[in-house]
């Protein structure tokens, strides 16, 4: 490759991992439809990714939430909440049932907090399936959004009004800790002390302490039913239950009323900057295997597959895909050049994305062995082979047993295709060995034993 022709694949190289990385950095939205009993996905800034990113499971849906690639959703008319990856394969879609309509989803850690509408109670669960407590708080009227903050619980109660504070151990901080309100709150979301809250029934988005103290209320008026809600950064946004999503500032700016349109009744709304895997850390053998550099690595998380990189230089920019798509933790490179240092990089993937390339690993296939051919003569035994790809120089050894441990060395640094060896005892059957090296990666694989004697 010439250097005009090195510099362009290296710019070109960039160009894709700059717009790869700009791809896996953009924050994801997934939006529960109440209307259509579906998942949506989303970019932040509103382009559709996946309209319908969990197919549709039930009539109603209700909050959804995430922890780490798991996407956790409420099925109000199934009464169950089930677990999908972020690229919306199902991992359990009954991962909890008997719940009587589950409304309001909040994640602390591996625990799961669930409001169920109908019979008025809060339960707690593992985010793998198990029960805590499934009525951790009950005698609650109509729980329907809920939000935690550190150790506590935040629930807003459809019917009339309040919005009690609980600790996640399900004690009594304040039942009614903001009260008298007339809107019919529905979702809550919480930044700090700041605590957002929608109004069903006069299309607000209200804000307050999470002391109780009212900061706006309004803060966002003239919306459309708005349901579920949450905060990322300056960003709010708000599922209008028609059929659209907005974004506005935590200063009640508008952002974009109709930031995603085209829904059906959506409810829930969760957004995050899903992470893209580690950079692996890997090894590679350094003339170990006969006939391939072996590759291996520890399994990164949350990945899903592997790409493997390959160079003779040691500059990922240049390097050459050699496989994708590997879902094991190692990988065999049978096309390496034997007698010749490889660089190679691995990196991860995931539901998102490519993560960053691992530090370069050295690895190299051992120069191959020769195939020697005897010759006696009345004066010496002549041996000869074929040229080995990549090597510099042969060693000779000499054993009166076919083992290569009992050999002894009689040429070294042999630069041609053959050896006479006038060191031979009359009468004496030798076996010859013979092997390649450079200064790459050293002496080769050992020739198989050939027999030869003073004729």
């Amino acid at each position: 490759m010439s250097l005009s022709q090195r510099y362009k694949h290296r710019q070109a190289h960039a160009r894709v991992e700059m717009l790869e990385q700009r791809m896996l950095l953009t924050a994801v939205l997934f939006v529960s439809n109440d209307g259509n009993g579906t998942v949506s996905e989303y970019t932040a800034s509103g382009a559709v990714v996946a309209p319908s990113l969990v197919p549709a499971s039930g009539d109603l849906l209700g909050g959804v939430a995430l922890s780490g690639t798991d996407l956790f959703v409420a099925d109000t008319f199934k009464g169950t909440i089930g677990e999908y990856t972020a690229s919306g394969a199902v991992v359990n879609a009954s991962l909890i049932t008997g719940l009587d309509e589950p409304q309001g989803i909040a994640i602390s850690g591996s625990d799961i907090f669930v409001a169920n509408f109908e019979s008025g109670t809060i339960g707690e669960y593992t985010t793998s399936g198990a029960t805590i407590n499934a009525s951790l708080i009950s005698g609650l009227q109509f729980p329907l959004g809920l939000a935690v903050s550190g150790s506590d619980l935040f629930v807003t109660l459809y019917g009339n009004g309040p919005i009690g504070e609980y600790t996640t151990s399900g004690a009594t901080v304040n039942a009614s800790l903001i009260s008298g309100l007339n809107y019919k709150p529905w979702d809550i979301a919480i930044s700090g002390s700041d605590m957002f809250v929608t109004g069903i029934d006069n299309g607000t988005v209200s804000e307050y302490t999470t002391y109780g103290e009212t900061i706006s209320a309004p803060l966002i008026s003239g919306l459309t039913n708005p349901q579920g809600i949450l905060v990322s950064g300056s960003d709010l946004y708000v599922a209008n239950s028609g059929t659209t999503i907005g974004q506005y500032t935590t200063s009640g700016a508008t952002v974009n009323a109709s930031l995603v349109s085209g829904l059906e009744s959506p409810n829930g709304v969760a957004l995050t900057n899903l992470d893209v895997p580690a950079a692996p850390e890997v090894t590679a053998t350094q003339g170990t295997a006969p006939h391939h550099v072996a590759l291996t690595w520890a399994a990164v998380s949350g990945a899903s597959s592997y790409q493997v990189f390959r160079s003779t230089v040691d500059n990922f920019a240049v390097a050459n895909k050699i496989s994708g798509g590997v879902t094991a933790d190692f990988f065999n490179d049978t096309t390496a050049s034997p007698g010749v240092v490889h660089y190679y990089w691995v990196r991860a993937r995931n539901s998102i994305g490519f993560g960053p390339a691992s530090a370069a690993a050295t690895g190299y296939i051992p120069l191959q062995a020769p195939v020697v051919s005897v010759t006696d003569e009345p004066h010496h035994v002549t041996l000869t082979w074929a040229a080995v790809t990549n090597a510099t120089s042969y060693q000779v050894w000499r054993s009166t047993n076919d083992n290569v441990a009992d050999a002894t060395r009689i040429g070294n640094n042999v630069t041609s295709d053959f050896f006479n060896d006038t060191t031979a005892d009359l009468s004496t059957t030798y076996f010859y060995f013979v092997r390649a090296k450079n200064t790459a990666t050293g002496v080769g694989l050992w020739s198989t034993g050939e027999m030869g004697e003073l004729s």
